[in-house]
């Protein structure tokens, strides 16, 4: 019987891991055997041997399969035309395309299920069964694959039942629902994911979608900057969508084929790794190369985006933070006005959630009650794909063939979906917080998308931030040199005390090995073993050694010989949690003076006296002025405080202001940074800003990052600020009469709180009590809010 070769150069592969039966039959014939789950594309054809490429850029050779015979060493998934099991199983004969098959080691198991419109082809057996039970055994391998394959493979296997309606019955195969199964709330433990790949394929969703007057969108781009989606930097890889919360598709147009950016951009390639430098970009090689460069199983960007323009825009568009896909959406020329935020809904329902990602809300449902209040879920799917099963090693889908991330993109949607389902209703019986949903907070993600807050970002000087970073580094310097300085006692009795122990260990590990091994073992390896002893410097290899006890001399040189290359592990200061602790509260025995939250914890468990308060003391910006002031004037204590207090400062805009605003503007083609703006950042429900915080940034002193930040030509800066805001909320909500007749008055509450609590000021105007007296109007404040 002649069956078509379904080995092609270019088709896609999964090779999975064999037993060691399989392992050890493929070292014979001389080639490697594969040593974990591998996806990979054939890269070369010879009469004995099919070489892949793997994503992992390596060169496996596996033998020639002869799919005519019994395929001993590799099976090859085929549609096997004509064959007698195919007829059993009832596969149409229709052509098979190859660029999907899915190799497997026959040696683990004789299984296989053909999923039309050239999907991934699973292992069919090459024999036919004998009797019913080896058939059953088939369906039920079939029906429940093991835990030994792939995420996405096991997922593929799901939608085979439900993308073969009229052959799974006939196989005895249950549907879909009955695989996956429902949760309590009726959602499928796991949406239908659909890749949208063909013509046919992307009308059959627009038929789905098109009565839907709700979309569920995602997006997936080529690679965030920071988190910022930037045009002409970054771009739209594919586009997620669901009209219901239990199927989502997966429409992508922009992944990228590895190979074609080595051939078409040998500049992007890094022959050292083997890998792309980076994938093109449409600001610096251009469009052309950008599509030269993607793998050809996509439909055409334009027409995609020419054929869902219409219908994105005339439906409601249900996203998990809006901000990010919006903004993506309108580099395609897709600009939606009715849309809701599902990450806005879950802060506005409940802000104690331990997180609000989507990850987070929609599953997994398989928590107890108890948990389930804990975690927070609202959907409770059982089966979350992960972003680890879909992405490449480099954590991106940028280079990945879409077939691989597609379940997991198209499952984004659907579960945005069903979250909104479930957020909605809750928020909605209570009409003053929907009223805020819909016209404030919805409206501000367009305010800030639309208006080129974000897309359009704001202009940096790169000379300023320059010189101000390298001023700030030097500074850092400085105050470290003071501070290891002050700190030259600690250090020298810290290390005198590791080179004790080091020589306590040393000597124990002797008398170990005289009592042990001498003189039963040869002379020659007793005296090696002493040797290595006093060469090793580490001393927790060697504490680990002498923890052992060992009881074989040639093992334990193996060990010394390990033990002897690790380097000196001798005391080394660093200005953080532990040695300050031990500095301060060990060395300089200064008091405690005030502890972290974990302080109260420990005691309510274990009792005070059971508690070492040093290890929970806080030492930080509050209570250094207070550490600072039971130390003499002129002592290397209070140096040092001084020191550490502005070394923090100028670590701390380093950190978060001039290195990140560096970093950004070298990736950039343009000195222009995006930042990230969230209308519920905060728990007092203001807004926040982030890489960098714009609404933070130092401008007193020496160290003014503001003055590298531009306006543009024809534009200023506006610096604008409600007064009293929280104040006069809590007037509203309180309606204390003292408070709204001073608020009608015009008068400043923080002053009125002064001269209530300091009677000789009561005579000084709001005017004076700013200018003469700000630090009783600061602490009047802090009175105020708590």
């Amino acid at each position: 019987m002649e069956i078509p070769d379904p080995l092609k150069i270019g088709s896609r592969v999964l090779i999975l891991q064999g037993a060691a039966a399989a392992g050890k039959k493929l070292t014979e014939l001389g080639h490697r055997a594969a040593p974990e789950n591998i996806p990979g594309t054939i890269h070369a054809i010879t009469s004995e041997a099919v070489k892949i490429k793997t994503n992992k850029w390596n060169i496996l050779s596996l033998p020639r399969l002869d799919i005519n015979t019994t395929l001993s060493s590799l099976d090859v998934a085929t549609h096997l035309h004509g064959h007698p099991i195919a007829q059993q199983f009832g596969l149409p004969p229709v052509p098979f395309d190859p660029a999907r098959a899915l190799l497997r080691d026959p040696l683990i198991g004789d299984l296989a299920l053909h999923i039309p419109d050239h999907r991934i082809v699973q292992v069919l057996q090459t024999s036919t069964p004998k009797t019913t039970n080896e058939e059953q055994k088939l369906a039920s391998l079939v029906q429940f694959p093991g835990e030994s394959n792939p995420r996405w493979v096991k997922n593929a296997m799901l939608n085979a039942f439900y993308e073969t309606p009229d052959i799974a019955p006939d196989l005895g195969f249950s549907t879909f629902e009955e695989v996956v199964g429902t949760n309590p709330l009726g959602y499928l433990n796991r949406p239908k994911c659909y890749l949208i790949s063909t013509s046919d394929e992307f009308d059959m969703m627009m038929d789905s979608l098109y009565f839907a007057p709700e979309i569920g969108i995602d997006t997936e781009t080529r690679g965030l900057i920071n988190d910022a989606f930037v045009e002409g930097e970054d771009y739209v890889i594919g586009i997620c969508l669901a009209g219901e919360p239990n199927v989502g598709y997966y429409v992508p147009i922009g992944h990228i084929d590895p190979e074609r950016v080595r051939q078409l951009c040998p500049h992007l390639w890094d022959e050292a790794t083997d890998k792309p430098i980076r994938p093109p970009r449409t600001s610096t090689e251009g469009w052309a190369t950008v599509r030269a460069c993607m793998y050809p199983d996509q439909l055409d960007r334009h027409d995609v985006i020419r054929a869902l323009r219409p219908l994105l825009t005339s439906r409601r568009a249900v996203m998990h933070n809006a901000t990010f896909d919006l903004n993506a959406l309108l580099t395609l020329g897709i600009e939606i006005t009715n849309y809701c935020d599902t990450l806005i809904a879950s802060r506005l329902e409940n802000d104690n959630r331990v997180s609000h990602s989507l990850k987070a809300l929609v599953g997994p449902g398989y928590f107890s009650e108890v948990e389930q209040k804990i975690k927070h879920s609202v959907v409770r799917r059982k089966v979350r794909i992960k972003y680890s099963e879909a992405s490449d090693e480099d954590k991106t889908l940028t280079y990945v063939r879409p077939f691989q991330c597609s379940d997991y993109a198209a499952a984004d949607s659907a579960d945005t979906f069903a979250l909104n389902l479930e957020l909605e209703p809750r928020i909605r019986r209570i009409p003053t917080l929907w009223a805020y949903y819909q016209e404030t907070e919805l409206p501000f993600i367009r305010r800030v998308v639309v208006n080129h807050i974000i897309r359009g970002g704001v202009e940096v000087k790169h000379e300023p931030i320059r010189a101000l970073h390298q001023q700030l580094t030097e500074n850092m310097h400085q105050r470290r040199a003071a501070i290891d300085e002050a700190v030259t006692e600690f250090v020298a009795n810290k290390r005198q005390h590791h080179q004790g122990e080091l020589a306590g260990t040393k000597d124990a590990l002797k008398a170990h090995l005289t009592a042990t091994f001498h003189p039963h073992e040869p002379e020659e390896l007793y005296q090696e073993a002493l040797t290595l002893i006093d060469q090793t410097v580490n001393l927790d290899a060697l504490s680990k050694l002498l923890a052992a006890k060992p009881t074989h001399l040639k093992r334990l040189i193996t060990s010394l010989k390990r033990a002897v290359t690790k380097p000196d592990d001798n005391y080394q200061w660093a200005i953080k949690k532990n040695d300050l602790i031990d500095l301060v509260h060990t060395h300089w025995k200064l008091p405690v003076a005030a502890t972290t939250k974990g302080y109260a914890k420990a005691v309510e468990q274990h009792g005070r006296d059971a508690v070492d308060k040093k290890q929970y003391s806080a030492i930080t910006k509050n209570t250094l002025p207070h550490l600072r002031a039971s130390t003499r004037e002129g002592s290397v204590e209070r140096t040092f405080f001084d020191e550490l207090g502005k070394y923090r400062q100028v670590s701390k805009l380093i950190e978060a202001f001039t290195d990140p605003l560096l970093n950004q503007l070298s990736k950039m083609a343009e000195p222009i940074i995006h930042p990230d703006f969230n209308s519920l950042g905060a728990k007092s429900g203001r807004s926040s800003c982030r890489l960098p915080n714009l609404q933070q940034l130092p401008s007193r002193g020496a160290w003014d990052v503001r003055v590298a930040f531009t306006a543009g030509d024809g534009y200023l800066f506006a610096d604008c600020d409600y007064e009293a805001q929280e104040l006069r909320v809590m007037a509203a909500f309180s309606r204390d009469p003292k408070m709204l007749e001073l608020i009608e008055q015009g008068a400043d509450l923080h002053c009125y709180t002064v001269r209530a609590v300091w009677p000789e000021l009561a005579h000084l105007t709001d005017e004076q009590i700013k200018t003469e007296h700000k630090p009783k109007r600061d602490a009047a404040k802090a009175v105020m809010f708590g």
